[in-house]
């Protein structure tokens, strides 16, 4: 009796592990292809609040392009008043699993970014008593990062994007609504918050800056 209690619990655990194993290979299957979002995006107050729906598509083997477009909601983040803009971003990726794509991999990204906010700051002219002024300004950059990720699932059909990228930022920056006379006068006294905390980062010109991207993405394989 007891030989055929073990037999019966033998024959369950193996289907057990087998149903198990099978599970976890369709979760695992490689996509063809992910829609999905950038929740991040929802709730990034110092760069503006922005809706990102983002698309993975396999191209061949282990090879895989990520598309992403971003709208800006005109909704006031910290330092600036009302963003709105877009961006756009292409994502090449190489899946480290041979002729698969899914885990582990490798990309180099471009992103192109065109945004306008509204900025609020004291100017002191020589001889005049100090006023606020509210301006704008449009700034447009090209993006090139180098990523490492992980695409893993989180059940049958959804899928995380985890990634992390180190690259260069190309920034052109034009002020509007505000003379040069104003912009050389700009206080940067504790009074004047915005400019003191973000420098030259609002200021005119063009610039090259590093760029860190740390974030995740949220999809759903649709096939």
């Amino acid at each position: 009796m007891n030989n055929k209690r073990h037999i019966l619990l033998l024959i369950l655990l193996t289907f057990n592990l087998i149903n198990s194993q099978n599970q976890l290979e369709n979760d695992q299957k490689e996509f063809n292809l992910i829609a999905g979002i950038a929740p991040l995006s929802l709730i990034d107050v110092f760069d503006g609040i922005s809706i990102r729906p983002t698309v993975d598509i396999k191209l061949y083997k282990n090879y895989a392009l990520g598309l992403e477009y971003g709208h800006y909601l005109d909704i006031d983040g910290e330092f600036k008043r009302g963003q709105t803009g877009y961006l756009i971003k292409s994502t090449f990726k190489y899946y480290l699993n041979q002729e698969r794509v899914y885990g582990n991999y490798i990309a180099l990204e471009y992103q192109y970014k065109d945004v306008t906010f509204g900025l609020d700051d004291q100017i002191s002219l020589p001889n005049q008593e100090p006023f606020l002024k509210n301006y704008s300004m449009n700034r447009k950059s090209n993006l090139y990062t180098l990523k490492f990720g992980e695409t893993k699932s989180i059940g049958k059909k959804f899928v995380m994007d985890f990634y992390v990228g180190l690259g260069v930022r190309f920034l052109k920056s034009i002020a509007i609504g505000i003379s040069q006379e104003e912009l050389d006068n700009i206080s940067t006294t504790e009074d004047n918050e915005d400019t003191l905390i973000e420098g030259f980062y609002i200021e005119p010109g063009n610039f090259t800056r590093p760029n860190l991207t740390l974030g995740f993405k949220l999809g759903y394989k649709i096939f």
